[in-house]
């Protein structure tokens, strides 16, 4: 059933479900319009036995009135037979619509009434049955005549009841029971009737929504039709006015949408043929999958342009940089010795050796700056090492602690998950994590806890470097690694754009998680075998 459903077409499916609601609802109210009939019928039953007891009350004959005035203890054998005689004039008088007539009388002895005779003994109600007994109280209450509906167990019946009094004899009840299965009988004929109409309904119900759906469909089959020739290439497809003016807003979106593709594909056209691929006869774009695998290619493109603009970039400054370095290293080495020689002489003054160390600051600083910029121009790394984690990491930790007490007052928290032997640049590892862990000590200028902790997710380990400085926005995390930007007053950028070139080289990355005045969190990925 579920391979089956699928493979319906949308009207069929529709005319499947109305034809299913229409035949439930059409149950449904079968179901309630046959009880109603036959409640109603019931009614009529009921309120027919109660008028025919009344009629019969009403015209007594003589005889039997004499003997209805007596006690019901003390009829006599031929008393029942008059009686009985009586009750089978009754029902020769109203069949074939009854099915029996009885007489009740009160017995004083059992303090209840009694059957005393019947056209049929067979067929009596029993008066112990709780229908019965409702009847009964009925009459009792009203005085006059009661009627209810009495099930046995070879058909069901509508019994009434009605109070013979004569002057102030004895309390006798007339009691006629009428048979429903000739009601029953022409209620399944009429069952049988609403069966038939129903489904000529359902039927006829059916067309008329087909042809509804017919007309109200093909403006989609038309759409679809259209769908289907742009798919194939045809992008000249338009769509005519609808039948049904509703659809018309969908049928100008598409032409308009056709007529943007064709724009669309001509730029594309264009834009391959400006990259030098191919000339306009020779492009083979007529589906959208070609002009998918041409934007790819475009994209492609561009991208290998860029990072060949970089690289090109790249290399004029490491060229630049190295050459720059190489002149400018030779001097400094000359005035750093001779302040060194000056620093150490005895006849200068305190306020001299501050400047002296001041300037041996800055010295060492621009040292450092071009040692990153030298560090752009290596293409090699030295060879792996292997090492014990936890010995490397502590190491890291203790050229760190003496920092962070320079810096000002910052904590640094270490934690190590595991130890094992890895094989890792052990140089490069070094610089790439003293460079991101002295950007977050600088970052907690007031000071703040700096936490170092190495974790294993293979194939890396991974070291995370966690502070609770200014923090930074999403655009400043975006611009890391980026020449020449920095957040630091005296920073250059080349730092964090070195150890991002180096994770990159060595198969790792840097991955920064910041929230601007909580703190940022970079985890070093570095590859261990």
């Amino acid at each position: 059933m579920k391979q089956l459903v699928p493979n319906l077409s949308v009207k069929m499916k529709i005319l499947i479900l109305t034809a299913m609601l229409l035949i439930t609802s059409m149950i449904l109210m079968a179901g309630i319009a046959y009880r109603m009939i036959i409640q109603y019928e019931e009614n009529i039953l009921m309120q027919r036995a109660e008028e025919i007891a009344d009629l019969h009350v009403s015209y007594i004959p003589k005889e039997i009135e004499g003997i209805l005035q007596r006690d019901p203890d003390e009829l006599t054998e031929r008393d029942f037979n008059i009686l009985k005689g009586y009750l089978s004039e009754v029902i020769d008088h109203e069949a074939p619509v009854l099915l029996n007539a009885f007489l009740l009388g009160y017995s004083k002895e059992e303090g209840s009434y009694k059957h005393l005779v019947s056209s049929r003994a067979n067929s009596l109600p029993s008066l112990s049955r709780q229908e019965t007994r409702e009847g009964l109280h009925e009459l009792s209450k009203n005085g006059r005549s009661a009627s209810f509906l009495y099930d046995s167990s070879d058909n069901e019946s509508a019994v009434g009841l009605k109070k013979v009094s004569i002057g102030d004899g004895y309390s006798y009840i007339l009691g006629i029971k009428i048979n429903m299965e000739d009601v029953q009988v022409n209620d399944w004929n009429v069952a049988k009737t609403f069966i038939i109409a129903m489904v000529f309904i359902i039927l006829l119900w059916i067309f008329i929504i087909r042809a509804f759906l017919n007309r109200l469909l093909e403006p989609i089959n038309v759409l679809v039709e259209g769908v289907k020739k742009l798919s194939d290439g045809n992008f000249h497809v338009k769509l005519t006015k609808p039948k049904e003016p509703d659809f018309q807003p969908l049928f100008d979106q598409f032409n308009y949408m056709v007529k943007q593709l064709q724009m669309l594909f001509a730029k594309l056209v264009e834009t391959s043929s400006r990259i030098g691929k191919a000339t306009d006869e020779e492009l083979p774009i007529s589906t959208f999958d070609d002009a998918i695998k041409e934007m790819d290619n475009i994209v492609y493109n561009a991208y290998i342009q860029k990072e060949l603009q970089k690289a090109e970039k790249m290399n004029a400054i490491g060229q630049l940089a190295a050459s720059v370095a190489h002149e400018i290293r030779n001097p400094m080495t000359v005035v750093k010795g001779f302040l060194q020689i000056l620093e150490d002489r005895q006849s200068i003054g305190n306020q001299e050796k501050a400047y002296i160390k001041l300037m041996m600051d800055e010295l060492n600083r621009a040292e450092g700056i071009i040692n990153d910029y030298l560090s752009m121009t290596k293409t090699d790394f030295e060879s792996k090492e292997e090492l014990l984690l936890s010995d490397f990491a502590m190491h890291i930790v203790d050229l760190m602690n003496g920092y962070a007490l320079m810096v000002g007052n910052i904590q640094l928290h270490y934690h190590l998950d595991f130890d094992r032997p890895i094989h890792i640049y052990k140089n490069e590892v070094k610089q790439v994590l003293i460079n991101v862990i002295k950007n977050g000590m600088e970052a907690m200028k007031e000071g703040g806890e700096l936490s170092f902790t190495v974790t294993l997710e293979e194939p890396y380990i991974v070291f995370s470097i966690e502070d609770t400085g200014t923090g930074m926005t999403r655009e400043q995390v975006e611009r890391l690694g980026t020449a020449f930007y920095s957040l630091k007053d005296k920073g250059t950028g080349m730092g964090l754009m070195v150890c991002y070139q180096i994770m990159e080289k060595m198969g790792g990355r840097i991955e920064v998680d910041s929230q601007e005045g909580v703190g940022s969190i970079f985890k070093v990925y570095v590859p261990h075998t």
